[in-house]
């Protein structure tokens, strides 16, 4: 009992407390071996008066907060697919100048055209996205829509019949061909009365006019009063001249003229109430297609250029 006298005596609990805080649990029984605890400081007891409050027990909140942040995560990822959505469809789509010029012309026929006429037109955009028939080759091909229309022109028209997309007995051209001597051209070519006839001409021309288009404007309404009188039913239609390439025209300046040349035709046509058929972009986006001396074309210009005349025109679907 010696041990205990040592201590401070506290009457709380049977603890007997020593300096600093260790308390010694005392038992009267002898033989046992007094324990040594740390029991809590009087401040940090709660005051006797005082209630004990219940601490609320702690819960795990981690599966919680990971929720949050996959919830968080996937509303990210689908307002990222969303915004790319919006920002994909408002991208501009590159589109080529042609089909650009193509469907501005075929909208403002179709402003005055009848009801049947928009009905071919839409027949006609169909047989062209479907492509050729089962069998039936390119060339096949636009020689059936263009069964009933003629081509009169120069060098460049010419390449239609060498390259084999139309027959000959549809294309009336030559070499160096200009309205200054086609009269010849003009009078075959009506003598079939066909249905369409596309005229194109002025290469030649921006050099024997010297660069002045209202001669050559005036010649050529009166080649088309005369194709006219002879065949009146035939729609006809005038097309652009082709654009030279840069090295053709420091060859020869006189070919320079093309923008001239193409607004006094494209006015001609509006004053005679007929198709411009605007072909100027196809050499801009394809560079490629020109031949060497920069102003006539490869074989695989045709194409484009006859798919210019069928929109404009918005021939039938032959059968």
């Amino acid at each position: 009992m010696s041990r205990i006298r040592r201590l401070d005596i506290d009457n709380t609990n049977g603890y007997k407390r020593r300096k600093g805080g260790w308390l010694v649990r005392y038992k009267s029984i002898r033989g046992c071996t007094a324990r040594r605890v740390r029991r809590p400081r009087a401040e940090e007891q709660a005051a006797p008066d005082e209630p004990q409050t219940a601490q609320r027990p702690r819960h795990n909140t981690t599966r919680g907060v990971d929720w949050v942040v996959v919830g968080i995560c996937v509303f990210t990822v689908f307002f990222g697919v969303f915004m790319y959505n919006i920002l994909r469809g408002n991208h501009p789509v590159a589109v080529s100048g042609e089909e650009i010029d193509g469907n501005i012309t075929y909208i403002e026929r179709t402003q005055t055209a009848s009801t049947e006429e928009i009905e071919e037109s839409v027949s006609l955009l169909n047989d062209l996205d479907a492509g050729p028939r089962e069998g039936e080759s390119e060339r096949a091909r636009y020689m059936r829509l263009m069964g009933d229309a003629v081509v009169v022109g120069d060098s460049l028209t010419e390449g239609l019949t060498v390259y084999g997309w139309l027959s000959d007995g549809q294309v009336f051209s030559t070499i160096g061909a200009s309205v200054v001597n086609a009269d010849d051209m003009f009078d075959k070519a009506a003598a079939l009365h066909p249905k369409y006839a596309f005229f194109a001409f002025g290469m030649n021309d921006m050099g024997n006019y010297r660069g002045n288009p209202e001669p050559f404007i005036e010649r050529y309404n009166e080649l088309l009063d005369r194709f006219v009188a002879e065949s009146p039913k035939t729609r006809v239609f005038i097309c652009s001249i082709s654009v030279p390439r840069d090295s053709a025209i420091r060859r020869n300046r006189s070919i320079g003229h093309y923008e001239e040349f193409n607004d006094a035709l494209r006015q001609m046509a509006k004053d005679r109430g007929i198709t411009f058929v605007d072909s100027t972009s196809i050499f801009v986006d394809h560079p490629e297609l020109y031949a060497g001396d920069g102003i006539h074309a490869q074989p695989s210009y045709y194409p484009y250029w006859l798919d210019n005349m069928i929109r404009a025109a918005g021939l039938r679907r032959r059968k």
